[in-house]
């Protein structure tokens, strides 16, 4: 049994996991891979580095792992030669290599990120303040390179190793109009006769090469100060996974960042969070339901006690330095007597918050992605693309509410007619109401490219400066008149099944179960719906639609996120109807997400009274 790329990088978070993953319990964060890779921009970024490289062989994906090593191995005896994808085995440990570069007796392997870096700190950004580590946010990284040079110099002692980074320089701009637009996804068949998938590149070779948009780092020092602390490791997991293939499960410590582990599942005799935590993961509720959660000290503390309840946190735990609850200690406390009691609590001031606001009320929410290339001259890597936007507008307490839209669908930059049209959706009357401040943040984004790029682009932003002026919360502009309603619920409002969130995702199931007068509305009996005696949240209620033999749902921002880049890069970029798909499937998703506010907003004025 190998222990892959992949394999090594589950383990460095938490090495019980290799034996879940080997095992194939439940995992909770399994998708598409295709979809992660578009969704982060990762296609884009891994054929750009390819097009550095045209005189590049690519090891073909379908091959079996002991023909693609043969391969690789053959190609290796040439003097010169660059590989994309060649697989390296040495010792049971296996890679693929991004792109494989010999020249003579070195080889210099490149890992080719969906990341960005500052060009003008060079390798400095990747240590730590004092020098003695490598930096926390590069640190995953530098293992992943560090495990295969490990590998390529057991399977080549001979050979000189170099490593390097390759990603996009975030300080840097392109020289190209149109780059983003320049790749598409195909499907193609393989020679194994299963269905693959290659991007196509329509622009200039030319200008990729002299644009020099991605930055090939040199990453050699940090990988050999690496490899001494990860080798242990590697001989540990190696250990765990036996020669006759027979898995051990190294044990580890249980604490804090057990939280969110992907390897919990509903079906006790599955979870391997379950397996790991024994007795104390049956409480119900688990202290890790707590907002904001505890420190490593007590919740050490807490399991060394076998206390793991919520009802088991000392409310004095939850005061701060002077003595006093402050504003996060307050929510929990709040969280813990309420979630006791079984009780729904109102803070005394939302009654006259709800009063303040002026109607017509629009409730707004925007679907976004950060687009690894970009789109026009003179614009840099991973700015902020707005793609999407969803509106509810109530006229007057008891109106019923309207619904408009905007979804761009087409492989361009979308921000300004994504503004242009909402400016006329929402003119200049009323309060717009959020949820987090995500979609200010989405605002100020496009006012400042407006001036940015407005007078290369030929816009005349006059007026969409001034409305963003009079609408967002800009520094030193003008406070807008947005309200966020996370900070109302934050303050104001807990349902003992929101546990320990204020996200929409989890205050929604909490009001539409206990609102049941929200289900005789007209507008909303379509998502009215009841499983097994439990009303289910709304999200639940959306549809799934077959594409390409899946069923797929949106039902959460990441999903929309790849459900547009599948749409105007991907597969079904090329397939009209497949296209409409993904349209109606993000549709119906953000139109959710409004109307979730709407339902929350009209909960509110009933429980209050108003």
């Amino acid at each position: 049994m190998y222990l892959s790329k992949s394999d090594f990088k589950l383990a460095q978070s938490c090495a019980t996991k290799l034996f879940y993953a080997k095992k194939n319990y439940p995992n909770e964060r399994e998708s598409d891979p295709l979809l992660d890779n578009l969704a982060d921009g990762g296609f884009l970024v891994a054929k750009l580095a390819q097009l550095m490289f045209p005189e590049g062989i690519e090891i073909k994906s379908d091959q079996s792992i002991l023909n693609a090593h043969q391969v690789t191995l053959e190609m290796l005896l040439k003097e010169e030669v660059t590989l994309f994808e060649p697989l390296l085995i040495a010792n049971r440990k296996l890679a693929r290599v991004d792109i494989l570069r010999k020249r003579g007796n070195e080889l210099e392997l490149i890992e080719v990120k969906a990341k960005s870096f500052d060009g003008t700190l060079g390798n400095e950004q990747f240590w730590s303040a004092k020098k003695d580590k490598i930096a926390s946010g590069w640190d995953e990284y530098l293992r992943d390179i560090a495990f295969q040079v490990i590998i390529a110099r057991e399977a080549f002692p001979q050979m000189s190793i170099r490593a390097f980074l390759m990603m996009t320089d975030k300080t840097k701009t392109t020289g190209i109009e149109g780059l983003a637009k320049q790749f598409q996804l195909n499907e193609v068949e393989l020679d194994s006769g299963r269905k693959g998938y290659k991007v196509d590149f329509t622009g200039s070779l030319e200008a990729i090469h002299q644009d020099q948009f991605l930055t090939r780092i040199e990453v050699t020092n940090e990988v050999e100060f690496l490899i001494p602390l990860i080798r242990n490791d590697i001989a540990q997991y190696l250990d765990s996974l036996g020669e006759n293939g027979e898995i051990k499960k190294i044990a580890t410590p249980i604490g804090r960042g057990c939280k969110g582990c992907e390897f919990f599942s509903e079906n006790k005799a599955e979870s391997g969070f379950d397996e790991c935590w024994g007795e104390l993961a049956k409480p119900t509720p688990h202290f890790f339901e707590l907002y904001w959660g505890l420190d490593d000290e007590k919740t050490n503390q807490l399991i060394e006690t076998k206390s793991t309840s919520l009802f088991d946190i000392p409310l004095d735990w939850l005061k701060n330095k002077k003595g006093d609850f402050g504003s996060r200690g307050l929510r929990q406390k709040i969280q813990i007597e309420n979630t006791r009691s079984g009780k729904v609590w109102i803070g005394n001031g939302l009654k006259q918050e709800l009063q303040h606001i002026q109607y017509p009320v629009h409730f707004i929410d925007f679907e976004t992605y950060q687009s690894a290339l970009p789109y026009h001259r003179g614009m840099r890597a991973y700015e902020r693309i707005a793609f999407q936007w969803s509106v509810h507008t109530l006229s007057s307490p008891d109106a019923e509410p309207t619904h408009s839209e905007f979804l761009n669908t087409e492989a361009v930059f979308p921000n300004f007619t994504f503004a242009e049209s909402l400016m006329k959706k929402l003119g200049n009357s009323g309060t717009i109401l959020i949820w987090t401040q995500y979609e200010n943040t989405v605002l100020r984004a496009i006012y400042q490219q407006l001036q940015d790029y407005a007078g290369t682009l030929h816009i005349d932003a006059a007026p969409l400066l001034q409305w963003l002026e009079s609408t967002a919360k800009i520094e030193g502009v003008s406070d807008g008149r947005m309200v966020d309603m996370n900070k109302l619920c934050f303050d104001y409002f807990f349902h003992p099944m929101m546990k320990g969130s204020t996200s929409i995702k989890a205050v929604l199931p909490a009001v539409w179960k206990d609102g049941v007068f929200l289900h005789e509305l007209s507008w909303l009996k379509k998502y009215v719906k009841v499983e097994k005696g439990e009303v289910l949240s709304p999200y639940k209620a959306l549809e799934s639609i077959e594409i390409f033999e899946r069923a797929e749902r949106v039902e959460e921002g990441m999903g929309a996120m790849r459900a547009y880049e599948e749409m105007i890069y991907g597969r079904s970029a090329a397939h009209p109807e497949k296209k409409q798909k993904w349209e109606q499937l993000l549709l119906e998703y953000c139109k959710l997400d409004t109307l979730a506010m709407v339902i929350i907003w009209k909960y509110w004025l009933n429980k209050c009274g108003t």
